[in-house]
């Protein structure tokens, strides 16, 4: 059995203690470091090769795929995620500890090797095809005014807690979410090669939605914006709030807008 163990620099002693049975014994010892990889100790040929391991993909196929899991934002590990694969090859990932959209892709839904191949660390749902990485931010908050600065975080087990999800007659889920007294829903659905984000509230009032971040804001006309290499189409007449590159749209009851890359 493998294992792995965190030495201090100097000699260690070990013992080594052997039980007879039916396969062939041997023994294999690999060092690595924060900087290095994993190299062998041992004679090469005393371990037997590792078996190679095929890629476990999911494809939806006829109706929507979801999948609970694991996965790797801006270097750390979100760990109460789920992703959702359409047929018509348009994805989405959303953190539900935050509400967040972390990524938005087409093409290929999801390698799920790490996931389901013996159970172990790193556990990983990877995306396929075309990604594009959202801000990974909660998206629906309350603000006292414009000029508050909107959370980075909120707390997932009082400021935010997930509900639920109810699929409608297509498979597509509209996931629920309960901020303080105010219950919210967010419903993702491929239109035009990309998503249509809608948002509600079913009460309570200053609620402001995120729709983008990033380094590079432009307005193309009074409904479409580009952020970094996504675009969002606003329905006319909304009303937003660019600062500290990102952008806001107060709003109450029901709210939806397009998301394209």
């Amino acid at each position: 059995m493998p294992a792995l163990v965190d030495l201090k620099q100097g000699s260690h002693s070990f013992t080594y203690k052997y039980q007879k049975i039916w396969w062939r014994p041997a023994l294999g010892l690999f060092v690595a470091g924060g900087d290095f990889r994993p190299y062998a100790l041992h004679p090469a040929g005393l371990l037997p090769l590792p078996e190679s391991v095929g890629e476990v993909a999911i494809t939806p196929k006829g109706s929507y795929e979801i999948q609970r899991s694991f996965i790797m934002f801006e270097n750390k590990k979100r760990t109460h995620v789920i992703s959702v694969g359409s047929p018509s090859q348009v994805h989405y990932t959303l953190d539900l500890n935050q509400g967040a959209p972390l990524y938005y892709w087409r093409g290929d839904f999801a390698d799920v090797t790490e996931m389901w191949f013996e159970r172990g660390e790193p556990q990983l749902f990877k995306p396929k095809g075309l990604l594009n990485k959202s801000f990974g931010k909660p998206n629906v908050f309350q603000l006292k005014n414009e000029a508050e600065s909107s959370p980075d975080s909120l707390d997932a087990f009082n400021e935010i807690i997930y509900q639920s999800y109810k699929l409608d007659e297509s498979g597509n889920p509209t996931f629920y979410f309960k901020e303080n007294e105010t219950t919210i829903s967010q419903k993702f659905t491929p239109q035009n090669q990309g998503l249509k984000h809608e948002v509600t509230v079913n009460d309570g009032s200053n609620f402001y939605l995120k729709i983008a971040e990033g380094k590079d804001i432009e307005k193309l006309d009074k409904q479409l914006i580009r952020i970094d290499n996504q675009y969002v189409k606003l329905p006319k007449g909304t009303k937003t709030v660019v600062r500290n590159n990102e952008i806001l749209v107060p709003f109450s009851g029901t709210f939806s807008y397009e998301i394209n890359w």
